[in-house]
This record gives C-alpha cells, sequence and structure tokens, in this order.
C-alpha cells in the first residue's frame, strides 16, 4: 500500500473530534429534511421523531427490531431524542449542510444537494455525505493508515479482546471478596498478552498496566487493598465494566497509538462500516471482544476493478473501497469457496446440519475482506444460481427464530434479505450435477 508520505501529511489536518455522538448514516437524511420541512427547532423536533422511527433508529448502533407508534415515549427516552437531535444537528452544521441564522434554520445549497442525492438512491446519498465527512475531517484516512501500520502482517487486523468473568471461569455468585477481583484482573491481563502475541505478532508485559487498573480501582473504593474485605455486590457490574474499558482505551492509546478517545474512533469505525471502509464485529466466530479491519487501501492508483474510487486527498492520493463485481468469474468462484469452508469449519465445531448464517458472514467478510452489504448481495446471487443448479454447490437457508420473534429491542445481529425473504441459518452441500 502507497500511503501518504510524511511532506503530504504536513498539508493537512485530521479532525475526527467533528463527528458527533451518533452513529447511522441515515440520521443526516432525517435532520435535514425535518429542517426542509419546518425552520424552527421544536417544530423540526417533532418532525425528526416522526422520522427516527419509521428509519427505526434506536439509541445505540443497532437499529431497532420494531416499530410501535403507541408507545409512549418516557421523558429519559425524550431527552436522548433531543440529544441525538442536536448532535446530528451540530454535526450538519460544520459540514455546512445547514445554517443558522436568529434561532431558525435553513438548508444551505449543500444540504438540498444532499436531499436530492437521497431522492435518487442511497447510494447516491452515502457518496455525497462520505465525501463531505472526509473533507471536512480526514478521520477515515486516519483510521484506514492506522489499521495497516499496526498489523500489516495480517492486512490491518485490529482486536480489542474482552472477557466476561465468567468466560474465564468466574462466575458472579463466587466473586464475594476483593481477592476474587484481583483474581479475575489476573487471569484477564494474562489472557490479553496471549491475544497480542496471537492477533498481532507481538509480545507485550502487561503487568504494569495491570497494576496501574489495580491502584485506579482501589483508590476509587471499588475493591480494597484488604484482599479479603467481602467485595460489595451492587458494585460487580461497573466495576467489570470500569475493568473492560480501562483495556479497551489501553488497546487503542498503547498497543495501537491511535490518538483520540476510543468514543471517538468508535463513531467512525460504525460509520466506515456503513460506507464500507472498514468492516467491524463484535460477535467474529472464535474471538472473545471486537475486531475491526479495512475493506478499502489508501494509494494513488489502483489497476484492480474490484476497487471504486470514493475519496481524492491532497497529492495525488486516494481511498479505494473495496466492491468486488459479481459479473467477475474469479469472484463467484472465490465466495463460493469461503463460503463453503466457512460454512464446513463452524459445522464442524457446532455438529449442526444448518448453521448460524451471520457467523459465516463474517468470516467470509474477513476472508474476501468485503462489507456486509457486499456479502448479503453476492449470497442473494449465488442462493438463485443454486436454485438453478449453475453452482457446484447446493445452497439451503431457512428463518430460525429471526430478531423480531425474541425479546430483544435492538438489531444486533442482521439476519440475511434473500429473495424478500430474512434468512439467518445455513445448510450447504456439494451438488451432484456439477
Amino acid at each position: 500500500m502507497n500511503s501518504i508520505n510524511d511532506n503530504n501529511l504536513r498539508l493537512f489536518k485530521s479532525q475526527p473530534g467533528l463527528a458527533k455522538k451518533f452513529y447511522f448514516i441515515e440520521y443526516f437524511y432525517i435532520v435535514l429534511k425535518s429542517f426542509e420541512k419546518y425552520t424552527f427547532h421544536f417544530q423540526a423536533f417533532e418532525e425528526f421523531k416522526i422520522l427516527k422511527y419509521k428509519f427505526q433508529l434506536g439509541e445505540s448502533k443497532y437499529k431497532k427490531l420494531s416499530i410501535d407508534e403507541s408507545d409512549e415515549i418516557s421523558p429519559r427516552q425524550l431527552g436522548r431524542y433531543k440529544y441525538t437531535f442536536d448532535q446530528v444537528l451540530l454535526e450538519a452544521i460544520n459540514y455546512e449542510l445547514i445554517r443558522e441564522n436568529r434561532q431558525q434554520y435553513f438548508l444551505t445549497e449543500k444540504g438540498k444537494f444532499a436531499l436530492s442525492e437521497f431522492s435518487k438512491s442511497n447510494v447516491h446519498f452515502y457518496k455525497c455525505i462520505l465525501n463531505l465527512m472526509e473533507s471536512y475531517t480526514y478521520a477515515f484516512f486516519d483510521i484506514v493508515s492506522l489499521c495497516y501500520r499496526e498489523n500489516k502482517n495480517n492486512n490491518g487486523l485490529m482486536i480489542f479482546p474482552i472477557y466476561s468473568p465468567l468466560k474465564l471461569g468466574f462466575g458472579k455468585g463466587k466473586m464475594t471478596t476483593s481477592r476474587h477481583i484481583l483474581d479475575y484482573i489476573k487471569s484477564l491481563t494474562s489472557k490479553l498478552q496471549d491475544d497480542i502475541n496471537k492477533y498481532l505478532g507481538k509480545r507485550r508485559n502487561l503487568r504494569e498496566a495491570e497494576e496501574k487498573l489495580i491502584n485506579e480501582l482501589t483508590s476509587n473504593s471499588f475493591i480494597s487493598q484488604d484482599e479479603k474485605v467481602e467485595f460489595d455486590d451492587d458494585k460487580f457490574n461497573v466495576t467489570i465494566k470500569r475493568i473492560r474499558n480501562y483495556w479497551l482505551n489501553y488497546f487503542l492509546k498503547q498497543i495501537y497509538k491511535y490518538e483520540y478517545s476510543f468514543d471517538t474512533f468508535n463513531i467512525w469505525v460504525e460509520r466506515g462500516k456503513q460506507f464500507g471502509i472498514v468492516h467491524t464485529s463484535d460477535f467474529f466466530p472464535s474471538v472473545s471482544g471486537r475486531v475491526v479491519y479495512p475493506t478499502s487501501i489508501i494509494t494513488k492508483e489502483i489497476k484492480n476493478t474490484d476497487f471504486e474510487c470514493a475519496f481524492e486527498y491532497p497529492h495525488e492520493d486516494k481511498l479505494f473501497i473495496h466492491k468486488p463485481r459479481w459479473d467477475k468469474d474469479v469472484n463467484q468462484h472465490d465466495f463460493v469457496k469461503f463460503l463453503s469452508e466457512a460454512y464446513y469449519d463452524i459445522k464442524n465445531i457446532q455438529r449442526s446440519h444448518f448453521v448460524s448464517l451471520p457467523d459465516i458472514r463474517e468470516k467470509v467478510c474477513y476472508r474476501m475482506r468485503i462489507s456486509s452489504f457486499i456479502f448479503n448481495d453476492f449470497l442473494e446471487k449465488a442462493y438463485l444460481m443454486s436454485l438453478k443448479g449453475s453452482t457446484r454447490v447446493q445452497i439451503a437457508l431457512e428463518a430460525d427464530r429471526l430478531p423480531h420473534e425474541t425479546n430483544a429491542i435492538y438489531l444486533k445481529r442482521e439476519p440475511v434479505l434473500v429473495n424478500g425473504k430474512y434468512k439467518n441459518i445455513i445448510a450447504i452441500d456439494y451438488s451432484s450435477k456439477i
């Protein structure tokens, strides 16, 4: 990969802090649409709430599972809605999509253009917003460069291990003293050291960082210096969260050398996933924690037609997103090959004919370095070819318990829409016809 050299880097400065705390790109559309209809803040907010329901946008990085406009919004929810609304508005103003004049808000020419792009297609709108974001922040340049710089051997893979006490054999009911919390921390530290070596090819002694964590927990009265003192069960969840966040920030700043906060990193990674710039998952098979890796490169030129230029930086460097085309035989062959290999890998572990389609998707996306939406598109095409008997495998797709059939509030793992129906389990057999 040919990255921007040091001299060119001095010509622009990244400003990822311009991003406000929300994840979905559609928020820009619904705020623009709200202020296209109304100029006053309170009126636009009412329209925002309606559109938020329509697009099923939740209070996190996950979409809501269902729409129920009869549900009353609690005062706490209303506060969160207003917070998100104001955050999107501020960022839209930063990108000059909206301007304020005497407590009224108006769409600029950029804002009107963005809405017109949405009327063409989501793809046009996403390209418009991506261009604005990167023009003002260069945040994706930072993320993609960081990935490749820190783990060249694995094509930019970043890991953020997360191990609950239960995962390491520490049941909540048995963690009754400060000694038990300390034992969990020490076991966790050893596991993290192993993961750094396994996934990043680096050796790192984390004992000093571990001592710093323990000192912080002690000084803030989460645990006692006397290891025999009974641990306050009411503090269990907040203590474990403190430990988890400590190591996440340690990995980001000390292992990967990212200078901004974990919240900022998280915002850009989740947005990058929607654009196809990076892929991220909290559910990668056999990995306890989060993975992040690029599905794009930064270089001056590339001959491979499977890459699409998404942004041009100063002095000729460009951001190319990997968007392989199905009409190329090699891409069809590779997809079916990796799909089959992932299926049999997971089948051998789960010993079930039908296995989790989201798990398969994670493994194939990683092998091919493609986004989730490319996988979904390719799977539908491969499945339809399978029905016609024109592939070397037979693909069966079914719906097990779909997300909306559960008690969950948010959609954390999306099923795949194939032929107009949602599917979330898959079985594969080699065809005797091919």
